[in-house]
């Protein structure tokens, strides 16, 4: 969603603002204020698509925790045009008085609609340390507290404007590994059944050179006696 969301700044604000300062320097005499906007029309382009780019990368090489959970209620339902554009609140509750992670960290695609309500799908980038704790169990241990209290569900209604407090129901946790690292293991799986293949060939031929050897030793004494 936030992808999208800055590619259509791209498309829609600084790509007309750049051709439009193009189009007035090419029919008027230039001037300063038309090249200021052509360089930081441009520069804003490539620092948007560099950052895009980067992001991307994060995901690609970066393990994650996957968290979804339906927020449903007539209230909901009732108000769903604010419902769907916003979001900053909730992520900054969750991010920092739920879970004590970066806010940066933490990704939330635009609600989907359901039955009776909308769907949350919640991306946390997880960061390996030395630490055993689980943190499937540990994120879904703080959220169901923060449910259990009330808090989450008052951040909701606020942000949302909702006339009534929304219920937050079938919340799911899991741990995604990167797709880098599911690459990379579906390759070694890959290569690990080609060399079971090429071991089973070469047990097979081998297993038939000797049948042949055999076959060959017995025509051979068969001759011989004759």
């Amino acid at each position: 969603w936030n992808t999208k969301r800055v590619y259509s700044v791209i498309l829609f604000e600084n790509l007309p603002q750049l051709l439009l300062s193009v189009w007035f320097t090419l029919i008027n005499d230039w001037t300063f204020i038309a090249g200021a906007q052509m360089t930081f029309s441009t520069i804003s382009i490539i620092t948007t698509i560099m950052a895009v780019i980067l992001q991307k990368k994060i995901y690609f090489t970066q393990d994650f925790v996957y968290i979804t959970m339906d927020i449903k209620g007539k209230a909901v339902t009732d108000n769903l045009k604010i419902v769907k554009r916003r979001i900053r609140k909730i992520k900054k509750f969750i991010a920092e008085s739920v879970l004590g992670v970066n806010r940066e960290s933490v990704d939330i695609e635009k609600p989907t609609t359901i039955s009776h309500g909308v769907e949350l799908r919640i991306h946390i980038t997880y960061i390996h340390d030395k630490s055993q704790i689980n943190p499937v169990a540990h994120y879904d241990g703080l959220l169901y507290e923060a449910i259990q209290e009330g808090e989450l569900q008052n951040i909701i209604k606020d942000e949302w404007e909702l006339s009534a407090v929304p219920n937050i129901e079938n919340i799911d946790c899991s741990f995604q590994r990167s797709k880098q690292k599911k690459m990379m293991s579906m390759a070694a799986k890959t290569q690990k059944d080609i060399e079971g293949m090429k071991l089973r060939d070469t047990s097979v031929m081998k297993q038939r050179s000797m049948e042949m050897g055999e076959t060959i030793d017995l025509n051979r004494n068969g001759s011989t006696q004759l």
